[in-house]
């Protein structure tokens, strides 16, 4: 057998390894802007290589390079085009061989001093790289990734340029979006530092007031103020809980078939504080027929409030805010009208957005930019729409709100309307909280209502107290010292008074993972911190009715 090899096999496998060597230098080169090229016809000549193989089989290479290739003569016309740029444009080489660049596309600069600079280097240093947008004559803008190098002769003089641009529109799409983000989180935050501060002072200064003065419509003029200022506090916290649990999926709507004249009352009853704060004159007409909606009334309250403390906000004072609800077909149609600031209608499809504020300028406005976005969100979840509409700045806004009317029987109706809230009885109630402030408080403001109340300040308290006491009810914090909540909630269980008594778990954190620790915890139900009055008589009615019941 002839082991010798072929010489001519040998040597033709050194010239493939060497072309395959070219190529990948070549590739590398064109990428970096690391080339210089003469264009002829249809033949690419690298200045390193006289040879015409060699040339061929590099202006084979630049038609397999994924960036557009584009090489111009020294009068910016159209010398040579690869595939790429055939597709990026979408003209083919046939078409736009010796035609001027401008024919193709037409380049745009973001700032003068861009394409001043990009020029100079040109002229200084024969290459740029940069970013530049062109646009193409269909009009298709594109953000580009370009550079440019001045090609030269042997002897050094400029015979035209050699341009590889890679088409980075997306690329520049996702960064602007994730800039927007972030400018939205900035002034999101900024704004929550602000609305948060602003209740704070008031408050503060409120104190002062009850240390010093005695006169009783002082102290009650003082409470209300405080009282309104901790509400506010309240609402940015629980809009911030809403926004999170509703993105997420895992706000959970207690819908029934609720009267919406109850609803709109609850409403009014909530913004018409803030109206007679702002000096407004409020209309209220309700169309005559039954408004009946399978819906959280809570939350449907939430909506149409939200909607009137927005009128009322962007109204100057003295202002006209209106409300009508009407039957139209199988809806429900009500509509919040005010004669105030009004929305510029290039706005109006992005002032259900999101951080989203008319005009963060207008005196007493305030608010985070989200609760429009969540009022739409909750319309959505009860299968109805909200809408927006304005003729501009100074003529007013109008929001509609539509809600599919439900279908109930006659005999049921007269169990739609809500009852008055039976007196609140009086129970034996244990407070659980190492919060010693949060404690006394809120054991006084049960005291007050009549019940008998005592007070723990740890989980192993807790459990000594409770032995002795045998309480009804207990409201217990979950983050304590020495016993924490989740286990002494787990210990009551195992005797015979906690089995029977309602455990209620009272906290600042109010995730969907820290209510399900809670009931697997033996809880009875998760609060979130502050407790409201008509939860806490809610609760303590409850229990109440099941005592009487014999449970």
């Amino acid at each position: 057998m002839n082991t010798q090899r072929d010489p001519s096999l040998h040597l033709e496998n050194e010239r493939l390894r060497e072309r395959l060597a070219e190529l990948e230098d070549t590739l590398e080169a064109i990428r970096n802007g690391h080339v210089d090229a003469l264009v002829n016809g249809t033949d690419l000549f690298i200045l390193e290589s006289a040879e015409s193989a060699s040339n061929r089989f590099r202006g084979q290479v630049l038609q397999q390079v994924s960036e557009a290739v584009i090489a111009l003569d020294n009068d910016h016309h159209i010398t040579y085009i690869n595939e790429a740029a055939e597709k990026q444009y979408g003209r083919r080489s046939a078409d736009v061989l010796g035609l001027q660049v401008n024919e193709l596309y037409e380049t745009r600069w973001a700032h003068p001093e861009v394409e001043q600079a990009a020029m100079a280097s040109l002229n200084d240093h024969g290459h740029w790289r940069g970013e530049n947008i062109q646009v193409t004559r269909n009009g298709e803008v594109l953000h580009v990734e370009s550079m440019t190098k001045v090609l030269r002769d042997a002897e050094g003089s400029a015979i035209g340029l050699l341009s590889v641009t890679r088409d980075i529109t997306q690329r520049v799409k996702d960064r602007n979006a994730l800039e927007e983000s972030a400018r939205q989180k900035d002034h999101f935050l900024a704004t929550l530092a602000h609305e948060l501060r602003n209740p704070l002072s008031p408050l503060m200064n409120g104190l002062q007031l009850l240390e010093a003065g005695s006169d009783p419509a002082l102290v009650e003029s003082t409470r209300q103020m405080m009282l309104r200022q901790l509400n506010h506090m309240v609402r940015l916290v629980d809009d911030l809980m809403d926004l999170s649990r509703i993105s997420r999926g895992k706000l959970v709507l207690r819908k029934a078939v609720v009267d919406l004249t109850n609803i709109v009352n609850t409403a009014v009853e909530t913004s018409m504080p803030l109206m007679k704060g702002q000096h407004h004159r409020f209309d209220l007409r309700v169309s005559p027929g039954t408004y009946l909606v399978n819906g959280d009334s809570t939350r449907l309250a939430q909506v149409l409030s939200n909607l009137l403390n927005n009128a009322a906000k962007y109204t100057p004072p003295g202002g006209r805010i209106e409300l009508r609800m009407e039957r139209d077909g199988d809806h429900a149609v009500l509509r919040v009208k005010d004669n105030g600031i009004g929305i510029d209608p290039a706005s109006i499809e992005g002032i259900f957005d999101m951080f989203t504020q008319v005009d963060g300028s207008i005196q007493g406005a305030g608010g985070l930019g989200i609760g429009l976005n969540i009022s739409k969100r909750l319309t959505a979840m009860h299968n109805g729409t909200l809408e927006a509409h304005s003729e501009g700045a100074g003529h007013g806004s109008e929001f509609v709100l539509r809600l599919p009317l439900a279908e109930v029987p006659t005999t049921s109706r007269a169990n739609v309307q809500e009852a008055s809230a039976p007196p609140v009885p009086s129970l034996r109630i244990l407070v659980v909280d190492d919060n010693l402030d949060g404690a006394l408080s809120l054991s006084m403001v049960l005291r007050k209502t009549g019940n008998e109340v005592e007070v723990a300040h740890n989980g192993a308290q807790a459990l000594e107290v409770g032995a002795m006491f045998r309480p009804d009810v207990v409201f217990m914090d979950l983050g304590m010292p020495i016993m924490d909540g989740y286990e002494a909630c787990q210990h009551m269980r195992r005797s015979p008074w906690g089995q029977r008594a309602r455990i209620v778990a009272v906290s600042g954190w109010g995730q969907e993972g820290d209510r399900e620790r809670s009931r697997m915890s033996g809880f009875d139900e998760h609060i979130v911190k502050p407790i409201e009055r008509h939860t806490l008589q809610r609760v303590i009615q409850s229990v109440a009715a099941e005592r009487a019941a014999g449970k």
